[in-house]
Parts: C-alpha cells; structure tokens; sequence
C-alpha cells in the first residue's frame, strides 16, 4: 500500500528568503523507518519571500506513525547542486567547490563547511554567549548581592554550578591540553581569535530573544520552534521576575537607590562585558596599549527603571537555562555524523 502526503513548504522575509534555493530533497521519517528521498528539481522553482509551495510525497505504509519531516534545500546552478566556497568574499583564493570534483576534494569541502560550523556553534554560541557569560553573572552576583537580596534568590539557582562547569571546562576542554584544543581545528591560537571576533560582535539585544528575534527579521517565520518555545519561556520567566520583584521594588527611585543592585549591574558591565581587544587573549599574548577596546556590548552601566531591572534579570535567566539549553543539548544531533 503506497500512501501519498502532502508537504508544505513556507518562506518569510528573513536574511535569504529570496535565495537560489531550487532544489529540494524531502524525506519522511516514521516510528519504523524512513521513505525514500523524494527529489525536486525545478529551476523555476520559487523560495521568494512571502511564498508557500505544496510538494507530494509517496511512500509505502510501512513507516509506522510519521515523526518527522526532513528538508534539503540546495542552491541551484545549471547542472550542479549543491556547492561550497570556504570564505565569504569570492576570489581567487577562495575556489567553488562541487559534486564533480574529485571525490576526496568534494569531501573535504564539506568537512571544511561543517568543521567551520561546529567551531563557531561551539565557541560563540554556546561557550561565549552560556557559559562564560553565565560566569560573569555569578561573579558579580556573589560580589555584590548578599543571600537576603530578592535578585540572589530568583538568580542563585540559575548560576549555582556555574562556576564549576566552567573550570571542569577550562581544565579539560579548553586548555592547553585539552580535548577541544588537541583534537578541533580552532584548538589553541584559533579559537582565540573566534572568541575574540564572536566577543566584539556581542550585544545586549542579541541576548534578548524577543529582540533579537525581531532585528533578525524573523517574527513571522512559521514553524520556527526556537522562536516559538523560546519567546514562551522568555515571557513566562519575565512574569515570574515581574510579579516577585515588584513586591520590593513599587517604583523606579527604588531600583535606583538600590545600591547594591547597582554595583552589581556596574561591576557585570564594567569588568564582564566591556569589549576589549586583549579580553580572550592568552597569557603568553598580554594585550599592549596599542590595542585599543572595539566597543562595548551595550550592556547596561546602570539600571533605571523597574522595567530594566525585569528585562535584565529574565535575560540572565534565560541565558543561563533555556538559551544554554537551545545551544547545549543537541550538539550529538548536529555534528555527531560525518558528511557522506
């Protein structure tokens, strides 16, 4: 018995919407296995934005209850698809590279593409934007708040192991014999320099979902479950902060006279975010007064109004459970198989 679905295919507005994307690969994955690849290969395909394309799909019965749908979309040139270049500019140095090269130079490209992925997932988004912001958090908060302080109390379960991960990390992942070091391309002076250029483009609003949601483009992209969960979650802990600290602070004088609040949020901007062009660098490479600070993250110096204090201390909540969450737990998923 063959049945026949029907797969919907949506497009927003967001950063290439509008793509070469023309050739497309469907697979539907069951409790009992999974179908045949369905391929399309339509040159007048549209991926425009704002767009909506129904694809049938064929297969036989035997793929239990259907779980999931898998999507590959692949720019499309006369004749070839898909195809990587290593660099962003074109170039000379920098060579197109496609399925009829030869076998060993179209899988080293796509080890390259991958490895390059993994390295920024790993470095930026999960150990700069987690783990070591998270330190900065808690730091600051056992420096300044004592343990009555209501923001101690919502945010000390939050960061109560963080400095432990972080030093079983930077003893076994990240130091000079560590795993990350010895056996990933970035390991030792490279990923210093990822950190470095990942740190000099960190801002506060990228910290916040809801806002960083919206300057990426990306409100009214459906079926976008990081989004969706997570602006859930984001509103249901901004709640949570709101309802608690407004039984302490009734008005906006009383987060500003709040001194060891302010400490706390000056020390985290001061001395935790502030971007320096010597932050991520080695011992062995102190930076020299000839390297000037890149910036800042925008991270607050103050806080002025009880609105801030609520949107600040969510943003360390999620920061430090759901965003780590996003970033932590499907890392086998991701880069656990090697490209074929």
């Amino acid at each position: 018995m063959t049945l026949e679905y029907e797969v919907t295919v949506f497009t927003e507005e967001p950063y290439l919407s509008w793509s070469l994307y023309k050739s497309l690969n469907i697979t539907l994955e069951g409790t009992k296995g999974k179908s045949e690849v369905t391929s399309y290969h339509k040159f007048n395909l549209s991926f425009f934005g704002s767009n909506e394309i129904k694809f049938p799909v064929k297969c036989s019965s035997d793929l239990g209850h259907l779980v999931g749908i898998k999507l590959e979309a692949y720019w499309s040139i006369p004749f070839q698809s898909p195809w990587y270049h290593l660099k962003q500019n074109p170039g000379p140095d920098n060579p197109v590279f496609l399925p009829s090269d030869s076998e060993n130079d179209w899988l080293l490209a796509k080890l390259f593409v991958r490895s390059a992925d993994f390295n920024l997932h790993e470095l930026n988004y999960h150990l700069l934007r987690t783990h070591l912001l998270a330190e900065v958090f808690a730091v600051a908060l056992k420096r300044n708040l004592p343990r009555v302080h209501p923001v101690h109390k919502i945010l000390i379960r939050h960061t109560r192991y963080t400095l432990q991960i972080n030093v079983k990390a930077r003893n076994d992942l990240i130091s000079q014999d560590g795993v990350f070091t010895e056996f990933t391309a970035s390991g030792g002076a490279g990923m210093l320099t990822i950190m470095e250029k990942s740190l000099s483009n960190l801002t506060y609003q990228s910290l916040c979902i809801p806002d960083d949601i919206e300057d990426r483009g990306l409100n009214d992209v459906k079926n976008f479950y990081y989004k969706e969960d997570g602006l859930k979650l984001w509103n249901i802990m901004h709640s949570f902060v709101e309802d608690t600290l407004s039984y302490y602070y009734g008005e906006d004088s009383d987060v500003k006279d709040d001194e060891e609040l302010q400490n706390w949020i000056k020390e985290i901007s001061e001395h935790g975010s502030e971007i320096d062009a010597g932050f991520v660098q080695s011992s062995e490479k102190p930076r020299t007064e000839e390297q000037p600070s890149t910036g800042s993250t925008e991270i607050p110096k103050s806080l002025e109004t009880r609105e801030e204090l609520f949107k600040f201390v969510t943003m360390v909540m999620f920061t430090c459970s759901a965003q780590h969450a996003a970033v932590n737990s499907g890392q086998y998923d991701f880069y656990g198989w090697m490209p074929k």
